[in-house]
This record gives structure tokens, C-alpha cells and sequence, in this order.
């Protein structure tokens, strides 16, 4: 390789992946016994920005199975999924429906 640049070794990348796993599987355990974000984040050496996306499954959530929901905008409840069901359409001609 040009200019002293190596590949590094495919074991140790595989190393340093499986130790990253284990420490978002020990971040969400700690934060289960009642652990605050900023004590996390110091424990591990990370921001409380890492942490909290670890918590909310934006990141590793394959390996901790925190399924991610994506970002809730403040002020702004999600909407029902069914907000008519099919009998109701019927009794709604002609009236104005919900939004």
C-alpha cells in the first residue's frame, strides 16, 4: 500500500465489534437498574448523545433488540393508525371526516 497505509487485520476488527456489542448490551442493562444517561456516558466514555441513541435503538439496536420508532416532534401527537374503520366509512358520506 502507498504511503505506509495498511488494512487493518480482520480479527481485529471483529474484536473491537464484539466488544462494542457487549457495551451496548451493559449500557442498556445499567440503565435498567436506574442508571442516569450523564453516569453512562462518563462510565463509558461517551457522549450522552451516544448513550441516549443506544437507548432509543438508533444504533445497536440488533444487538440489545430495542426496535427504533423513529423521532417524535415535539407537540405533535402521532396519529392513530385506523382512524375510520371500514363500517364507519359509509356513515361518513357527506359529513365532514376527521383530520
Amino acid at each position: 500500500m502507498a504511503r505506509g497505509r495498511s488494512l487493518p487485520l480482520l480479527g481485529d476488527l471483529i474484536s473491537r465489534l464484539r466488544a462494542e456489542i457487549l457495551l451496548a448490551r451493559e449500557i442498556v442493562n445499567l440503565a435498567g437498574e436506574g442508571l442516569e444517561r450523564h453516569e453512562l456516558a462518563e462510565r463509558f466514555g461517551v457522549s450522552q448523545v451516544t448513550i441516549k441513541a443506544v437507548l432509543q435503538g438508533r444504533t445497536w439496536s440488533e444487538a440489545t433488540g430495542i426496535e427504533y420508532r423513529g423521532p417524535l416532534k415535539p407537540g405533535r401527537p402521532r396519529k392513530p393508525e385506523n382512524q375510520l374503520h371500514p363500517e364507519e366509512i359509509g356513515d361518513t358520506i357527506g359529513k365532514r371526516l376527521p383530520c
